[in-house]
């Protein structure tokens, strides 16, 4: 594996602590075939566009701050994704963001999504953070975020590795030692789908964000 460095300014004018200029592009070449899996950073910068102009309900945007915190913490999301028969079929997942514009989720090497993917690659994954059912005002207060994403398979090794060693340390964080024995036997019947993520939004409703609801809107509405 090399690393190829490359920056937007000219090498007489390049200062390395105006890192959020600096790119790095990390190329793979396999052994048994003339393959190169290509992946762009821009230095762990954030580059996603989170965007809540079309969300209809303008008084129940979610915030970026909270919306970032329910993509890191979130339990699970649902794919969504196009059948090539026709139709929608959507599935929950458990997921790991990557802390820049990417989730990774995890499957069996064949399966319904895989077939639906090789098809169609626009999904869209949504994650439902905390919710409180108010049974006498007849509504729910609730935060979600919506994330339109590209989906890719056919990793390298070395990316699914650690996209698994980042799912335990989600989900499993103090037996990380173990999950990695686990991952080095299931490695050869596991596959991984990275989500790249294109934008994303978010909605919450009331209580669950104090002030997010503009004076004068009607909190009761549905």
């Amino acid at each position: 594996m090399r690393i190829q460095r490359q920056t937007v300014a000219s090498p007489r004018t390049f200062r390395p602590q105006t890192t959020k200029r600096c790119r790095y592009r990390i190329i793979t070449t396999k052994t048994d075939a003339i393959q190169r899996s290509v992946r762009l950073r821009f230095c762990r910068k954030q580059v996603m566009n989170y965007q809540n102009d079309s969300v209809r309900r303008q008084d129940r945007l979610l915030d970026q701050p909270e919306a970032t915190e329910l993509l890191r913490r979130g339990e699970y999301g649902i794919l969504c994704m196009q059948r090539p028969e026709g139709g929608g079929y959507g599935v929950p997942l458990n997921y790991v963001w990557d802390e820049a514009d990417a989730i990774y989720i995890h499957c069996a090497p064949e399966g319904r999504k895989l077939h639906c993917l090789r098809e169609c690659d626009r999904v869209t994954f949504c994650i439902v953070g905390k919710t409180q059912v108010l049974p006498a005002r007849f509504t729910t207060f609730y935060e979600s975020i919506l994330l339109d994403c590209r989906a890719r398979t056919g990793l390298t090794a070395e990316e699914r590795r650690r996209a698994l060693d980042h799912l335990i340390g989600k989900y499993s964080p103090e037996y990380k030692t173990i999950g990695r024995q686990y991952v080095e036997k299931s490695f050869h019947r596991t596959e991984i789908i990275r989500l790249d993520i294109l934008s994303w939004s978010g909605k919450c409703k009331d209580n669950l964000h104090p002030g997010t609801t503009p004076p004068g809107a009607n909190s009761n509405r549905t």
